[in-house]
Formats: structure tokens, C-alpha cells, sequence
């Protein structure tokens, strides 16, 4: 099980990304290189959406010679923590669909989610991304990976750019990363992210 905590903020595009990555208040507390990967995500659900209705999706992302399935849930903090998302995930190897939930619970998964059936899942969307990220060193021995997204959500024949500035507690108080977060969202004007990739996909299908 890993435990999600982070900062998610809406970016107009990829010249905004650099303005960020270049500023002072970023600059000086990073210390390594800026990577860059591609990933091709399909998420699945039932055709009532059943884990969307449990704040929760399955990811499969394939890597060079096999797929991993992810189950996360979770939700944003409404109250006095704008962007701030906290969830959990548990991963395993994706052998097909029918016994994608038998192996999440067997590394850990919630067995609340045992009523789903395998075989009732199906992609509802996709998420094609390119993610720039590098890993901030920040005070009280906090660090965190800042990450610049520009994806491009798929639901059926509609779709819809994103771009998006990720902020993930890596280790250290989750105090530390938000009082950081605060003044980065003072210093260029920030508006908190607050709808997941799932709420996204409905709210296209809606329209």
C-alpha cells in the first residue's frame, strides 16, 4: 500500500510549466535533473461507474514487458487545504480483468471492494501524459517530487488537454509541503486543482 499526499494545481500550458520550473523559489531547493517519461494510462470501471462512486479507479499502465494494475481512492480536502489530495493505492501485476480485484485484495486492497466483479470492468477512459518531474529538497529534511503534466483525457470520441503542476510529499511533515505550496501559489497566482481524472470523464460524457 502506498499512501498519496499532494498538492494539485490547473496550469494554462507548457510556457507557464517553464516559468515555474525556472523560478528562484523552485531553483533553489532542487538539486538533480529534471526526467521526463511518457505513459499511456486505461482506466476501468463498471458500466454504473461503481468505483467512481467510491472515489476510486483502476489504472493499468504498461511498462516495457508487462502492465500494472493500480487501485486508488481517494478525494480532495474541501476545508482550508486548497489542491490537497489524499489517497491510497495498491498495485499488482494485470493479468486481464476477471481477476484484476482477487489480485489487488491479495496485495492488500480493501476486501470491501470484493463486490465488484472482474469481469464487469471495462476501459471508460484514457489518460496519455508526458510528465516532467525532479525532486525538491525542502527544510525539516521534507522532500517532495514536483512534476509538470500535459495530458490528453480520452472518453469515447470526446476529449479534453490537461495541464497540471503536482506537488507529492515524499517524505517529511505534510506542514512543510503545504506552507511551501502556499507561497508558490502566492508568488504565480495558482488556481487549486480540485476535480479527479474520473469527475473529469464524467463531466465529458454528461456533455
Amino acid at each position: 500500500m502506498a499512501t498519496e499526499i499532494e498538492f494539485k494545481y490547473s496550469l494554462d500550458g507548457p510556457a507557464e510549466a517553464g516559468i515555474i520550473a525556472a523560478s528562484d523559489y523552485v531553483s533553489q531547493y532542487l538539486k538533480d535533473d529534471w526526467t521526463e517519461r511518457s505513459t499511456l494510462d486505461v482506466h476501468y470501471d463498471t458500466p454504473d461507474w461503481a468505483l467512481a462512486k467510491r472515489n476510486a479507479l483502476i489504472r493499468v499502465r504498461a511498462w516495457i514487458n508487462l502492465s500494472i494494475a493500480t487501485l486508488k481512492f481517494g478525494s480532495y480536502v474541501k476545508d482550508g487545504h486548497p489542491g490537497l489530495y489524499k489517497g491510497q493505492d495498491f498495485s499488482t501485476v494485470f493479468h486481464g480483468v476477471e481477476p484484476v480485484i482477487r489480485d489487488l485484495i491479495a496485495c492488500g486492497a480493501p476486501e470491501s471492494f470484493a463486490d465488484i466483479r472482474g469481469e464487469d470492468l471495462a476501459p471508460v477512459f484514457t489518460y496519455k501524459c508526458t510528465r516532467r518531474s525532479s525532486t525538491l529538497y525542502l527544510p525539516e529534511m521534507t522532500r517532495a517530487e514536483l512534476s509538470f503534466d500535459e495530458g490528453v483525457l480520452t472518453v469515447g470520441d470526446k476529449s479534453v488537454k490537461t495541464c497540471e503542476m503536482t506537488l507529492e510529499l515524499l517524505f517529511g511533515p505534510c506542514a512543510e509541503l503545504e506552507a511551501y505550496c502556499e507561497r508558490l501559489v502566492s508568488e504565480h497566482h495558482l488556481e487549486p486543482h480540485a476535480v479527479t481524472k474520473q469527475e473529469t470523464a464524467l463531466r465529458l460524457l454528461k456533455n
